[in-house]
């Protein structure tokens, strides 16, 4: 294993299973190097890229090794041609007080965590310390500001802390540690950790949450902020992301791989997803939002165990509507297992994912984010996408979707499966010419116009148009059959653009649709960039564990929460019932329903509803909150106050939710308890102190 992968694994920010590395690693048969070598490594393992260290390993010679290194001080000198190179000084003055400032910890000042970021970053605009506070760990507050670095916020903190209160001093993270890491006071509540800090300082209060200032503290997560774990991973990847890399060439042969990689200029810092959304009505006149994102491999790492490689990300949906708020949110683990064959693609060909979600109309911004355990990579992308309310009341078409095709769908797991067929959504923009390009869209037309006009056809033009001059190179028309239009106004097209005969380059593809008299109704476009050359990489394709067949109750369960987010109780209550009737054993849609039961003054009813799921392994603890609401409706005190112990014996409650048990110990008459919650509420305490 080379030096610098060594330091790769060193980087990561938690305790994690053996790192194999990233995809694409170029392999290079490292020379035994003199000690002078070895030394000038070390100085600068935190500001050396993965790509300069695998040329330097790839050095021979001595001489080569010293003009290499002239050459990587020059290549970051601010002011080229004078006798001072004021980086290197910079560097060294770092590197001397991390040695002399941070060297307390059992290990050298520069193998720190404190050492890393201080060499890394510089000295911080502010430190503050926080050191025997009662039943506060010892940390270190940092703020940063102005770094004029564009990868990295103008403004942020950063936390160190010694674990258990002795011992070194590690870099915190709020999303992976934990408010909650940095206290050995018995809180329950993320709140109410909140709240502890805050009564000692408001920055690190704030700063435990996430470490960009303008963020709120999200107390209902169970981990904490995922954009102060981008941030993490930013600054871990400054050295690939600002590395001058184009002096390396000099000392590569012409025909080397890495040579190769340092002409192209990769850059390993955080690159944004790409994914696709497709809003599709199915038979039942419901909306199924399909969704596929794809990660290039080079930019994607795996764990190692007990010699097996797998893959370890996390992926969350998040959905959030103007004025509402988030509306939706779909969380799933991918834990994935290589065996030979899977490992050999998946190093060069492209990681693609697909899932599914019940869905209702509306506009929305869609929120993907993925987390990649083995290197806490996060990978983002923020979409705004509409859905037209059913039925429809104007003519349009949907954003066109680039597929391929492919046979053998499976029922059991349908996605992006229209018709028995199943299609993979192209999430690049690149064509290659000997494969016909198929677009898959939505076309959208009143339903009642549709049937008036049955023998009647709408037309879709396709003209094909060389980018950016505007040249015609293909025009064809299509009708469509009014009568084709389903009862919601809705129809779901597929069209093959003929591309064989392109030479290379850019290409616009505007589609067109009209009525029959040539009325223009709507008009869309496609741009890409067609290649003669090599057939891309298929990817590697991977669906959702938690994928059903449509007619499954949890997409009814799904477009029910979403309806109460979005203040439609009564549709909300309708959906709950549907989904129950699909799958009699579905939980979360029973909770659900009691409660809009109970608020419908349908006390009985609501009780009947929990007791047939109560007895289950998955009943939520906040059920006996809500069983303990029901019983008081019923008048029966002695439940209800069972109820509301056994969800304050096995739950963690929110400060909500203790101001909810203090109103209803105040409803059985017990006011010692109710005082006891109204300070829980106020605080944030367990019931226990």
């Amino acid at each position: 294993m080379s030096r610098h992968r060594t330091i790769f694994q060193i980087l990561v920010l938690v305790p994690l299973p053996l790192i194999s590395g990233l995809l694409l690693t170029v392999q290079v048969d490292a020379v035994e190097r003199g000690e002078p070598y070895t030394s000038w490594l070390h100085d600068v393992t935190w500001i050396i890229s993965e790509l300069e260290t695998e040329a330097f390993d790839a050095l021979q010679s001595d001489a080569e090794r010293d003009l290499f290194i002239r050459a990587f001080w020059d290549a970051r000198d601010p002011t080229p041609g004078t006798p001072q190179n004021e980086f290197r000084e910079e560097h060294y003055r770092r590197l001397d007080y991390a040695n002399t400032r941070f060297r307390s910890e059992g290990k050298p000042g520069w193998k720190t965590d404190r050492g890393r970021i201080y060499i890394l970053l510089g000295p911080p605009f502010q430190i503050k310390e926080f050191q025997n506070r009662s039943e506060l760990y010892p940390v270190q507050l940092w703020f940063y500001t102005n770094l004029h670095r564009p990868t990295l916020p103008s403004h942020f903190y950063l936390l160190f802390y010694q674990r258990q209160g002795f011992g070194s001093w590690d870099l915190y993270s709020p999303h992976h540690d934990g408010p909650a890491a940095l206290t050995y006071a018995k809180l329950r509540t993320r709140r109410g950790v909140y709240n502890y800090m805050a009564a000692i300082d408001a920055e690190l209060a704030r700063a435990a949450f996430s470490y960009l200032p303008g963020d709120s503290p999200e107390y209902s997560r169970d981990s904490g902020s995922l954009s102060s774990e981008l941030l993490l991973n930013s600054i871990r990847r400054l050295p690939e992301a600002e590395v001058p890399a184009d002096y390396v060439a000099r000392f590569l042969p012409e025909d080397s791989e890495l040579r190769q990689r340092v002409t192209t200029r990769v850059s390993y810092r955080i690159a944004p997803l790409q994914a696709v959304f497709l809003p599709v009505v199915n038979d039942d006149g419901q909306v199924m939002l399909h969704y596929a994102l794809q990660i290039d491999p080079r930019h994607l790492a795996v764990m190692e165990y007990d010699n097996r490689r797998y893959l370890s990300l996390e992926i969350r949906l998040a959905v959030t509507s103007r004025g509402r708020g988030e509306v939706a949110r779909h969380v799933e683990e991918f834990i994935h297992y290589f065996d030979d064959p899977d490992w050999e693609r998946i190093r060069t060909a492209p990681f693609f994912y697909a899932g599914k979600m019940g869905f209702i109309s509306g506009e929305y911004s869609m929120e993907l984010l993925v987390l990649n355990r083995a290197d806490s990579a996060v990978f983002q992308l923020t979409r705004d996408m509409a859905v037209p309310f059913l039925p429809i009341q104007s003519p349009s078409l949907s954003p066109p979707l680039p597929v391929v095709r492919l046979e053998n769908a499976d029922p059991e797991k349908p996605c992006f499966t229209f018709n028995g067929i199943q299609f993979l959504p192209q999430l690049t923009r690149a064509v290659f010419t000997g494969d016909p390009l198929v677009l898959l869209f939505q076309l959208y037309y009143p339903p009642d116009k549709a049937r008036a006009e049955a023998d009647e056809s709408l037309t879709l033009e396709y003209r094909l148009l060389l980018y950016p001059d505007g040249r015609e190179v293909m025009i064809r028309r299509e009708e469509v059959p009014k009568s084709r239009i389903d009862r919601t106004g809705t129809r779901l097209h597929l069209q093959s653009v003929p591309v064989q005969d392109l030479p290379d380059g850019r290409y616009s593809l505007v589609v067109t649709l009209r009525e029959t008299s040539g009325q223009l109704l709507d008009s869309l476009q496609y741009t890409f960039s067609a290649t003669r050359g090599r057939r891309p990489e298929p990817p590697q394709r991977y669906l959702s564990g938690s994928l059903a067949p449509d007619s499954a109750g949890r997409y009814d369960y799904q477009r029910a929460v979403m309806l109460l987010r979005m203040d439609q109780p009564d549709d909300a209550y309708r959906r709950l019932q549907i989904a129950l009737i699909k799958d009699p054993r579905l939980t979360a849609a029973a909770v659900e329903l009691a409660r809009l039961e109970l608020e419908r003054d349908r006390a009985p009813q609501a009780l009947a509803t929990l007791n047939r799921f109560r007895a289950g392994p998955d009943f939520p603890l906040a059920g006996y909150l809500l069983l303990g609401r029901i019983h008081l409706a019923l008048d029966q005190p002695a439940e209800a106050r069972q109820a509301l112990l056994t969800f304050l014996e096995t739950a963690e409650p929110s400060s909500d939710q203790f101001a909810q048990l203090a109103r209803l110990f105040r409803q059985l008459g017990d006011l010692d308890k109710a005082r006891e919650m109204e300070a829980h509420a106020a605080g944030g305490g367990p019931p226990n102190q």
